[in-house]
Formats: C-alpha cells, sequence, structure tokens
C-alpha cells in the first residue's frame, strides 16, 4: 500500500465513562510523529463509552481516513474489536492498527484479528517510535519494512510474528510536551483550564497488580521539566494534572517540581498520585503552596502477606504521619484499597477499611481487582483459584479468598462508604458517631447502614446524623453478622 502525500491518519480512544479529560496519549503520539512525517495529517478523535457506539463508527466513517489506530483499555476493548470489524467493512483498503495497554503478545483475539485482515498490526508497549515507522512503510510502499520492527507486531504467510517493546532509550526525552506543542489540544486546555503533563513514565516500585511496574521509570530532564511547566504557566491553567504513577519520587525532585510553580504565584489546583512515605513536613508544605487540594494515596492492603505477594512494602508509621501532616496542612487525602487481592479474604478487607478510618477523615476507594494484561499477577495466580471476566474489565468474581457473595458485598460496603462517608463534608460529627457507637470501626456502621436500608428506612436520612444518634448500633441479620 503507497499513500499519497494528503495521506489522513485518525487516532481513535473510547474514553472511560466519567472521565473528563482529553485523549492525552493520543496528543502526545500526534506531537511525537507529526514532526517526523509532515507528509500525513494526523487527527485525533475522542468518543465517550456512554454515548452511541453508532455514532462514533459514523463520525470516523464520515472523516474517510487512510490509517486509523485505536487506542485500547479494559473499558474499551470490546468496542474497539466491534469498531475495526464494521470500519474494515467500510474501509477495505483501509490501514487499521491497535495500540494500548491492553495489547498483549500472544492475545487470541488479537491473533485472529490479524490472521482475518482486520486488523494490519497491533503495537506493543509505547508507540512514539513504532507508529513512526508504520506510518513510514505504509507512505512508502514497504510493509517488509516492517519486519522485525521492536513492538509492531504483524500476520505474514498464515503466522502472527509478535514483536516485543523495545528499549527505546530516550525516547520519552525526545518527546515533546503535547499540550503546548500540539495547538489543538492547547486549545483545548486552555478552554476547559486543565493541563495534563507527564514528566515521567514507568514507576519505580513493581507491584504486581498494576501494568506500570513492569515499565522502567524515566523521567524527563529536570530542565525540560522546568521549561515545559512555565510554559503551561504562562497560559493560566486552572489545573495540572499530573500523569506521573509516582509525583513525590524523591523529596529532592520533588522540590523541583514546585519550584516554578510556587514562583508563578498562580492560584491554581494540583493534582497527583502521591507516595506517602515519601512526604516530610518541607515537601508538604510545598505541595500547599504550589496547589495541592487532595491527593491520592495507594494503600491496597494491611494484610502482611498479602503485601508481600503483590511486592509492596507499605510502611504503616510513615503513612500515619504523612497523612496526619497531609491533612494538618489542609490537603485533602483520597485512600485506595483493592477488593479481592491474593490472600485476603472479606474480613481482611474489612479490616484494611477500618483501618483506612483509623487514619483520619480521609476517602477511601476500593476497586474491584482487575487482571491485567501485561501485569505480573496474570503469572501470580496460574493455579490459584482465581476467576475474572475479560468482558467486564477483568475484574475478578472469585479469588482465593473471596467468592461471588463476598465481592458483592465488600462493593456494597464501599457504596455505603461512597455515600455516607466520603460525599459527607462534616466527617467530624459521624466520626463521633462511630467512635462511640460503633467502637471507631467504620465497617461496622456501614454494616448498620445496609441494615437500615434493607429495613426500608429512606437513604435520604441515613445522611442525618440525628439518625445515627437515635439509633446507636443496631445488631445486623445473619447475612451480614457472618462477616
Amino acid at each position: 500500500m503507497s499513500l499519497k502525500p494528503s495521506t489522513k491518519v485518525l487516532l481513535v480512544d473510547f474514553m472511560a465513562e466519567g472521565y473528563g479529560l482529553y485523549p492525552f496519549g493520543l496528543y502526545a503520539l500526534r506531537a511525537f510523529a507529526q514532526p517526523r512525517m509532515p507528509q500525513v495529517s494526523i487527527d485525533v478523535a475522542g468518543f465517550r463509552m456512554d454515548a452511541p457506539f453508532e455514532d462514533a463508527i459514523a463520525d470516523i466513517a464520515a472523516r474517510a481516513p487512510d490509517v486509523i489506530g485505536f487506542t485500547c483499555f479494559v473499558w474499551s476493548e470490546q468496542r474497539v474489536h466491534e469498531a475495526v470489524r464494521q470500519l474494515r467493512a467500510r474501509f477495505p483498503r483501509a490501514y487499521l492498527l491497535i495500540g494500548g495497554p491492553q495489547v498483549e503478545i500472544g492475545d487470541e483475539i488479537l491473533k485472529d484479528l490479524m490472521l482475518g485482515g482486520i486488523v494490519d498490526a497491533v503495537v506493543v508497549g509505547e508507540g512514539e517510535r513504532p507508529f513512526v515507522r508504520i506510518l513510514q512503510a505504509v507512505v512508502d510502499g514497504d510493509m517488509e519494512g516492517l519486519e522485525g520492527v521492536a513492538g509492531v507486531s504483524r500476520a505474514r504467510d498464515g503466522v502472527v510474528r509478535w514483536q516485543p517493546a523495545g528499549d527505546y532509550g530516550k525516547m520519552f526525552e525526545e518527546s515533546p510536551n503535547p499540550v503546548v506543542a500540539d495547538a489543538e489540544l492547547l486549545s483545548t486546555a486552555q478552554r476547559t483550564g486543565v493541563f495534563v503533563y507527564e514528566s515521567a513514565r514507568g514507576c519505580p516500585y513493581q507491584c504486581t497488580f498494576c501494568d506500570q511496574g513492569v515499565k522502567t521509570f524515566r523521567s524527563r530532564p529536570m530542565a525540560q521539566i522546568e521549561g515545559d511547566l512555565r510554559a503551561i504557566l504562562a497560559q493560566n491553567p486552572r489545573k495540572i494534572v499530573f500523569l506521573d504513577s509516582t509525583f513525590n519520587v524523591s523529596p529532592a525532585r520533588t522540590r523541583q517540581l514546585l519550584a516554578p510553580i510556587i514562583e508563578s504565584g498562580i492560584q491554581i489546583e494540583i493534582e497527583a498520585e502521591v507516595k506517602p512515605e515519601r512526604c516530610d513536613p518541607e515537601s508538604i508544605e510545598l505541595m500547599r503552596l504550589a496547589g495541592f487540594r487532595n491527593i491520592e494515596v495507594g494503600l491496597q492492603s494491611v494484610k502482611a502477606g498479602t503485601l508481600q505477594f503483590i511486592k509492596r512494602n507499605n510502611d504503616f508509621r510513615r503513612i500515619e504521619q504523612s497523612v496526619s501532616w497531609l491533612l494538618a496542612a489542609g490537603i485533602d487525602v483520597h485512600v485506595d484499597t483493592i477488593i479481592g487481592l491474593p490472600g485476603e479474604s472479606l474480613s481482611d478487607w474489612l479490616e484494611t477499611i477500618d483501618y483506612c478510618f483509623s487514619l483520619g477523615n480521609v476517602a477511601i476507594f476500593s476497586n474491584t481487582l482487575k487482571i491485567l494484561p501485561n501485569a505480573e499477577m496474570k503469572q501470580q495466580i496460574e493455579g490459584l483459584d482465581f476467576h475474572y471476566r475479560r468482558e467486564k474489565n477483568c475484574a475478578v468474581t472469585r479469588t482465593d479468598g473471596m467468592n461471588l457473595d463476598d465481592i458483592n458485598l465488600a462493593k456494597l460496603h464501599q457504596k455505603m462508604i461512597k455515600l455516607y462517608w466520603n460525599r459527607r463534608q462534616d466527617k467530624q460529627s459521624l466520626r463521633d458517631v462511630i467512635d462511640c457507637h460503633y467502637r471507631g470501626r467504620l465497617t461496622a456502621f456501614t454494616r448498620d447502614a445496609l441494615l437500615a436500608l434493607s429495613q426500608g428506612h429512606d437513604e435520604n436520612r441515613l445522611h442525618d446524623t440525628e439518625f445515627w444518634l437515635a439509633r446507636r448500633a443496631a445488631p445486623a441479620p445473619r447475612a451480614l453478622e457472618a462477616h
């Protein structure tokens, strides 16, 4: 296939329901590829998962692209697969490719799509250089030039030749900051006031449930980061969202990252994920001055055996101290836990929730464990009694410690936490009730909330502290008492 200089390339993302930002990863691809491939035009399209699928297909088809690339996540996988099937029927000569975190070497569905001529190539790992190599091969009409290219897998002679991701060395450093380099993205960020920035890729930790731990941690050079941030700050942003898996890798790096933001004097909101063990009073004060209003902390579990299994080393003394400092600085803390980790029963998860509550007036969130492609856990659980459904975002439905009823009950507890604790403005008044009447155990309160709802109480009444003062602690029904 040889394409004309007017070649139209379209990069597509089906964005997670509730996600309010733009498809940053696709703009990063374009910012890297467009200067290297000026003979093609690259467009980006983001479609909401809760929008009609037919509208997205019609929009893509109306653009009549010559090359269509999809980024694939666990939530969008099925939609991407259906999209390429429909688009192949409409555009038999178009070049279709799939990349993103969901792409895994040996994947049977992707294999069948390639063998069936539906998808021309899949990209494993980071996509910048493979994407440029694919575009160059398509434009030159020399598909043989893709043979053996790291990260580019294709079908040939009835066999899929899988190519693992390459070691691209300084590729990330060579990638421009798309929110400034890409005029369309800059316009969008200016309109919304939200600027997304990626100062590092990969993760210095190797938690086995996460697909980031398999990627080597790489930071942009600090001089480049400072220049990028000053360019963003010149746009007078309302918020900066850092995509880094761990914002505060070291206190020194944290100070350098925050310096240009603080020096600007702009009233701004910063959003990032923080490792609490790497917080200290100085960095927390700088975070406050820079505009941190809330931070996300990954706790996941308090069970020693589980933490060892997932290669996570929680320093609980440091976590408790850091959360105390953060709350005292007026920074809200959002603590993440996981339902269904290996070796954990429902009672273990409830213990984790109660520990989170003991940290202070933090927001507590739990997601069901997902067995992600390219994450080490997928190999760890082989032979264990784990079941998960790929079509349901790879979420577990049974583990070695929890059955489906346990998982569903944990999710009900989390719903009560979300409704009656996380969303509550005056948390201290409810904490006083829980400390006095539920022995300081949030899960005893949520168990009673489930009981109250089952007894027909209006859910709106459960927001009222007076309701709980009058009710006191009530005995749980047997179905809940067992846990």
